[in-house]
């Protein structure tokens, strides 16, 4: 009896734990700092939360404690919004620093009080203190969008004594998605639409003890109201040491900008040449080393940087170099949009990980512990032999969303056995129309050394891709032959088969494909041909059923079941699907709502792979997202069942 209530219990434990974050499975490990992609949420503020003399960060909804110079991440504040901006200020003049926080998908901002004591701090109920009428009244002629982040910061602009806010905004296309080449993206236009980065000033009209913001005025620059391109956080600084606040602002994909205050009036802009990892972020002014001399910190989707000052006192100078900050007892993540491929990559024995996301590059997380209980060294990028990053990018003039767009590339890897000699090559989705990489291993199975990359063909073409793409490939011996054959998403967002055949000459080729169907004969697909954004499809083809044919598992977009079994009812000679079954817990909840009951925010496509994770004999589901990090999901939890491998 105690052993079987033994078993029951750890039954009920390991179910429990699904889904879960993957983490690095060693205390110890550090590596850079993780956190949700969720615009605003990710950018951190720095703040010496407990009171122990050292600076913590503020952001993504939690502290991160500052433990000898690395971070480990606290649990969530419940009080805090999601993808909201926070900054930290003194605002009611009681000495503690209170919560001034910025609305997402809205321009309001409220301020949550400190009532606790210095290193134990307690707020409030959030205060609302700028409606979103107060801004929108603001805003100027002729602008239809509305403001879709507020990013607070506080500062006495008007010299009174008294804290008044500066708000950096940016609009929401209402023209989403008309699809056609990107124009003038030095101006900052887009395929939908003009992106406006606006500053608008709220003069405190209360007193020290009870603040007022009851008018939002634009920030004017030569007359007009001050705009840069996209999401832009200000920052005020006396840059030069003359007495009055200059103005450092953050844009979205472009560098910050530096306008100087000369006696009340805002000068031109000046570049500052500080490049970072990240597209949407703010930066602090702040003493970081504690020489005397203030330096910046620049907090981004893709970590925080620290740019350390090196000048004097009133004639800054930064170098350009930045100081990744580091977390230990970390998740397994990349920047955004993270796409794992579960997959023994040097040939010893136990799964590794490599991930795709936004930002085009290839993340090896190689597994340093065993097949049954995985540890996995820091993250490090797939190069080429000369040191270069392994990379997509979106086609040239193909971005829908303009500049920013040029940063992202959408990898999604796969890695297989492409050319049949005995190691692994890597095929690739992307978010350009052009079609997927790969990219050959020219190297040995335990040591891969990778070629440049080339596009896929088929029938002596170019198999493209429709829409925003992020589609993955799916490469799989589907006629059994010991070739390596492809289903692939393609224009007209149509599930073809390409089966491979060898030349007379002994090359390897992709015959012109076929269109998968369903039973009532209706193409597999997820999006009708000319829909502008797609599903953007990540497709897997696995027997999961255990049937002896091949099966399809896709991840799609938001708005739909997410992750989605396709059932071959037919044979992998005459394959016939039926209709798309979304994938469930036991107890019938949709698996994109078991990750969001886990990780909040969790949206867009997830991003799934098929492996035995936990060497139980049954598929998981290994599976990314936006927010970057990887969650598995247990397979004796999954239905429809997989089956037990053999």
């Amino acid at each position: 009896m105690r052993r079987t209530l033994l078993l029951a219990l750890a039954c009920v434990t390991l179910a429990a734990e699904s889904p879960r974050y993957l983490n690095y499975g060693r205390e110890g490990t550090v590596v850079p700092l993780t956190k949700r992609s969720g615009r605003g949420v990710m950018m951190a503020s720095p703040v010496d939360w407990d009171g122990d003399g050292d600076l913590d960060l503020l952001g993504d909804q939690r502290i991160y404690e500052n433990v000898g110079g690395v971070f480990r991440k606290q649990p969530l504040l419940p009080y805090l919004r999601w993808a909201s901006s926070i900054h930290v200020a003194d605002v009611n003049g009681d000495g503690l620093f209170d919560l001034i926080e910025g609305g997402w998908a809205s321009a309001e901002i409220r301020v949550h009080f400190n009532t606790g004591r210095a290193g134990a701090p307690r707020f409030t109920e959030p205060r609302l203190v700028v409606p979103v009428a107060t801004i929108e009244a603001a805003r100027p002629q002729g602008r239809k969008n509305p403001p879709l982040f507020a990013i607070p910061f506080a500062a006495d602009w008007n010299g009174d004594g008294l804290p008044d806010l500066l708000v950096g905004t940016r609009d929401i296309w209402t023209d989403y998605f008309p699809f056609h080449p990107a124009r003038g993206i030095v101006t900052g236009r887009t395929a939908f639409g003009q992106l406006h980065g606006e500053i608008y000033v709220l003069l405190n009209r209360g007193s020290r003890g009870e603040p007022r913001f009851p008018k939002a005025e634009p920030l004017l620059l030569d007359g007009h109201p001050l705009t840069v391109y996209g999401i832009c956080g200000p920052t005020t600084v006396d840059w030069d040491g003359d007495g009055d606040l200059d103005l450092l602002v953050t844009q979205e994909a472009m560098p910050p900008l530096l306008f100087r205050n000369d006696g009340g009036r805002l000068k031109r802009p000046e570049v500052l040449h500080l490049e970072y990892p990240g597209i949407y972020s703010k930066m602090s002014v702040i003493d970081w080393d504690r020489d005397g001399l203030w330096d910046l910190l620049a907090s981004s989707e893709d970590g925080d940087f620290v740019f350390y000052n090196t000048g004097a006192a009133g004639d800054p100078y930064f170098s350009g170099k930045y100081e990744a900050l580091q977390e230990t007892g970390a998740d397994l993540w990349a920047p955004g949009f993270a796409t794992p491929n579960a997959v023994d990559y040097e040939g010893d024995g136990d799964l590794d990980l490599v991930v795709g996301s936004d930002d085009g590059d290839y993340r090896l997380f190689r597994n340093i512990g065993t097949r049954t209980k995985p540890a996995f060294a820091p993250p490090e990028f797939l190069r080429y032999s000369d040191g270069e990053k392994l990379q997509v990018r979106v086609d040239l003039g193909r971005q829908p969303q303009g500049a920013v767009e040029r940063f992202w590339g959408y990898s999604s890897p796969v890695l297989v056995d492409w050319d049949g000699d005995g190691d692994l090559d890597l095929l690739s989705g992307q978010i350009g129309r052009s079609g997927y990489p790969l990219f050959e291993n020219t190297g040995s199975r335990r040591e891969p050394v990778w070629a440049k990359p080339r596009l896929l063909e088929a029938g002596g073409r170019l198999i493209r891709t429709s829409g925003h793409a992020r589609m993955r490939p799916a490469p799989v011996d589907w006629n059994g032959d010991g070739l390596i054959d492809l289903v692939a998403v393609t224009e007209g967002y149509d599930y073809k088969l390409y089966l491979r055949r060898r030349a007379e000459d002994g090359a390897l080729l992709l015959d012109a494909g076929r269109t998968l169907r369903f039973a009532d004969g209706a193409p597999v697909r997820f999006a009708e041909p000319g829909d502008i954004v797609g599903r953007r499809d990540s497709v897997v083809v696995f027997d999961w059923d255990g049937d002896g044919d091949w099966d399809i598992l896709t991840g799609l977009n938001s708005a739909t079941e997410g992750f989605v079994f396709l059932e071959n009812t037919g044979t992998n000679a005459n394959p016939s699907f039926a209709a798309a079954k979304e994938m469930t817990t036991r107890d019938g909840l949709g698996l994109r709502d078991a990750a969001k009951s886990l990780l909040e925010g969790f949206g867009h496509n997830p991003n799934l792979d098929v492996a035995d994770w936990n060497g139980d004999g049954v598929p998981d589901l290994v599976v990314g997202q936006d927010m970057g990090f990887v969650l598995f999901f247990d397979g004796t939890t999954i239905l429809p069942a997989p089956r037990r491998s053999k």
